[in-house]
């Protein structure tokens, strides 16, 4: 019997496979191997999210054990445990926000961190969003990186997100990206035509405005398509 593989480094040529990571950790690994600045993780499997909700709840050691071993390959620090569903960031459906993220984890909270997000996937809001779409259930990994200690974040549109024109947009706001996701924070925006800036703000300098468009213009040209893209400096 074939042995099932529960944890792949972002880094490992098979993390590309969103069958077994799910496709935010499969876009990432592919971001990574194209030489953009990643922050290093690893991905517990559809295979380990499967034994984790057999287990009803509890930690089975042998996953433990790797869980271990793939801490320890990371630089020390705090983490970001990210849900990498099967049906979410797909071409056709973002899955945005449908189950949990928990950001600024401690290495010794870092199962209840995961267990947590293996259970959102059943979530009432999460089962809402497949049956208004049509989706099905579909298999969750578990994204593992470091956390950034971000003075300042946010998302980068290679279309304007209303309009549809060809302008990068970018929002940015002070500290973590997740006051500006979660809606807690009123962003500053910028567009950037052709890599040159049109407005500006207090958050960014003219550099990192253009630092931030042009990793999307590249990120886009990439993946063959519009992107929105997390970012933070």
């Amino acid at each position: 019997m074939k042995e099932e593989i529960l944890i792949l480094s972002l880094d490992d040529h098979r993390c590309l496979d969103p069958s077994l990571v799910g496709f935010k950790a499969a876009n990432l690994a592919r971001a990574l191997r194209e030489g953009f600045p990643v922050p290093p993780g690893f991905c517990l499997t559809t295979s380990a999210s499967r034994l984790l909700r057999e287990s009803g709840g509890s930690f089975p050691q042998a996953l433990r054990e790797e869980v271990s071993r793939a801490l320890r390959s990371l630089p020390p620090g705090r983490l970001a445990v990210r849900s990498s569903a099967t049906v979410e960031d797909s071409s056709s459906f973002s899955f945005a926000g449908q189950a949990s993220t928990f950001l600024d984890v401690e290495p010794e909270n870092l199962e209840e961190a995961i267990l947590n997000c293996v259970a959102s996937l059943d979530n009432p809001q999460a089962r809402s969003y497949r049956a208004f779409h049509n989706l099905p259930a579909g298999e969750m990994a578990i994204l593992i990186q470091l956390m950034v200690p971000a003075d300042k974040a946010g998302v980068a549109f290679t279309r304007d997100p209303v309009t549809g024109e060809e302008v990068v947009v970018i929002e940015a706001v002070r500290g973590f990206g997740e006051a500006l996701v979660s809606g807690q924070a009123q962003p500053e925006r910028y567009r950037v035509k052709g890599m040159t800036p049109e407005s500006g703000g207090e958050i960014l300098s003219p550099g990192e405005v253009q630092a931030v468009a042009g990793m999307a213009l590249a990120l886009e040209r990439i993946f063959g398509c519009p992107q929105d893209v997390e970012w933070c400096c």
